[in-house]
């Protein structure tokens, strides 16, 4: 409940960035589907509405669990034709423009 500056702390804490350090599991089908645990840092003190991209599209649901775990629930589906391979995502935030983008830690 600590006050930096003007800010109280759970404020600075929805301004700083989530970061993504691992994907569990690392490994899924290009068909789709799947559940998707994301772990890392800063992803909020509470559920405001987060979402989940993976190589550029949301998945079917997104669900926060705490502020070091979110769940990509129902990845997208590969379009045919498209690379299999590695891929990245984002996080998108309610009132922020741009979302968040992790590197390339899931594999199709």
């Amino acid at each position: 409940q600590g006050v930096f500056g003007l800010v109280p702390m759970a404020g600075l804490k929805a301004l700083m960035r989530p970061i993504v350090d691992s994907v569990i599991p690392s490994v899924v089908s290009a068909r789709g589907g799947a559940t998707v645990t994301l772990l890392g840092s800063n992803f909020g003190l509470v559920d405001f509405g987060q979402r989940i991209f993976i190589g550029g599209q949301e998945c079917d649901g997104t669900q926060w669990v705490s502020d070091t775990e979110m769940l990509c629930v129902g990845t997208p589906t590969v379009p045919p034709g498209d690379l299999l391979g590695s891929v990245g995502g984002a996080i998108s935030r309610p009132g922020y423009s741009e979302p968040d983008l992790f590197p390339s830690l899931l594999r199709f």
